[in-house]
């Protein structure tokens, strides 16, 4: 509640008009005035408030129309040069990020790209070159802004499948819990073994989603990991090149599959399975090192 606007929200019509007659009585005493036309005081199931319509029939948030015609323009005075004026550039990351309450945490993930350039400015006067991956997000907004548009108000887990992940110095594995007889394994090559343990947890998590792509197409998965940095990177990008592509990998497979991924950290002690796994070597195995596949047990 602001002093020049506010919302209340009721568990029923009934309840909904016995509290704003309350606050009306209130603010009456109080000695303020009501600009009444800029009201909304019969209660309402759908409607706009600070920039956002607000559903609470399908539990929606979701950005107007118009915001998002307007963050299309942007973006289409831009997309045919190689370079873009920094206040243009900041006006689109501005706008996007503005809507993440309706977009989720892709408006952070696909925003890194972006940042990176803006970052590289000397005065907002510049005009800056927009990089292979700058115009890939720009081009991603273009034509998806529409399909991110309705985020959930009221967040319940609801995962209808559970996948634990782990990696090794030499190996990485994984399972989906209600595919209980299958895991995913694989091997690292020598120049991925040197990697930093959060590219190779990184990794193991698309590798092993990748291998059950189809299995957990159109499911909502809960994910176990346990290094926490590998939960941040999924959820909301790198501003390091290498982690990013991966956090994209993963984001692609999942967009691909219509999967709804959502990270969970755990500590090591939680997840031995999966330890077990990605240090499980199958002479038999007749994978390429790096490469996802299946195994029994």
């Amino acid at each position: 509640v602001y002093i020049d606007d506010g919302i209340i929200t009721s568990s029923s019509k009934s309840q909904s008009i016995e509290h704003r007659d309350l606050v009306l009585g209130d603010l009456n005493q109080a000695g303020f005035v009501l600009n009444v036309p800029k009201c909304c005081l019969e209660p309402s199931q759908v409607g706009k408030w600070l920039g956002f319509i607000i559903d609470l029939v399908e539990g929606k948030f979701q950005v107007p129309e118009e915001k998002l015609t307007k963050l299309r323009a942007f973006i289409q005075s831009i997309s045919a040069s190689e370079r873009a004026p920094a206040r243009i550039l900041a006006s689109i990351i501005g706008q996007i990020i503005s809507m993440t309450l309706a977009m989720g945490p892709v408006s952070r993930l696909r925003t890194r790209a972006l940042y990176s350039v803006l970052d590289m400015r000397k005065s907002w006067a510049d005009k800056l070159h927009l990089s292979r991956e700058a115009r890939e997000e720009l081009q991603f907004w273009l034509e998806s802004v529409g399909i991110f548009n309705r985020n959930p108000i009221w967040f319940s887990s609801g995962a209808t499948r559970l996948v634990y992940s782990d990696t090794s110095g030499s190996r990485y594995g994984g399972y989906v819990v209600e595919l209980s007889n299958d895991v995913a394994q694989g091997q690292w090559s020598q120049e991925e073994a040197a990697l930093s343990p959060t590219w190779r947890e990184l990794k193991a998590v698309y590798l092993v989603l990748l291998s059950f792509a189809q299995r957990l197409a159109g499911h909502s998965v809960k994910w176990f990991t346990d290094n926490q940095g590998v939960v941040s990177i999924i959820t909301t990008g790198s501003r390091r090149r290498h982690l990013q592509d991966g956090a994209m990998a993963i984001f692609e497979v999942c967009f691909q599959y219509s999967i709804k991924l959502e990270m969970e950290w755990i500590p090591r002690s939680s997840n031995e399975r999966a330890d077990y796994i990605s240090r499980i070597v199958d002479y038999d195995d007749c994978m390429e090192c790096g490469s996802p596949g299946y195994a029994s047990t």
